[in-house]
C-alpha cells in the first residue's frame, strides 16, 4: 500500500485454499510477519525472487512456485482476490 494504516500496516497478506477457494486477509507492517506456510505461489516479480528471499524459504522448507513474469492472469485466483480487496477497501474509504 502507497500509505501506512493507522496501525502502521503497509502490506496485506491474503491465503487461498486452492479446494475450496476460502480467502483470509491480514495486514503486516512488514514482511517479515508471514506466517507459516508449505508453498508460496508467487510472480516471478522481483519482490518475491531474490537470495535473501531464497534464502529465507530454504531455510523454513517452504517451496516456491513460480508464475511467468509479467502474467497476472497465471496467478488468477490470487490477481483476482487481491484487487477485489482493494477495490472495496477503496470503495469505503470513499464513503467515509
Amino acid at each position: 500500500m502507497e500509505i501506512e494504516s493507522i496501525n502502521g500496516a503497509q502490506y496485506f497478506l491474503t491465503f487461498i485454499d486452492d479446494a475450496t477457494q476460502k480467502t483470509s486477509g491480514y495486514f503486516i507492517k512488514s514482511k517479515d510477519e508471514v506466517t507459516k506456510v508449505k508453498i508460496l505461489r508467487s510472480n516471478n516479480g522481483k519482490k518475491y525472487v531474490n537470495q535473501m528471499m531464497q534464502r529465507i524459504l530454504g531455510v523454513a522448507g517452504i517451496k516456491h512456485q513460480l508464475t511467468v513474469e509479467y502474467t497476472p492472469e497465471r496467478n488468477g485466483v490470487a490477481e483476482r482476490a487481491n484487487s477485489t480487496i482493494v477495490e472495496k477497501a477503496r470503495t469505503i474509504l470513499q464513503d467515509a
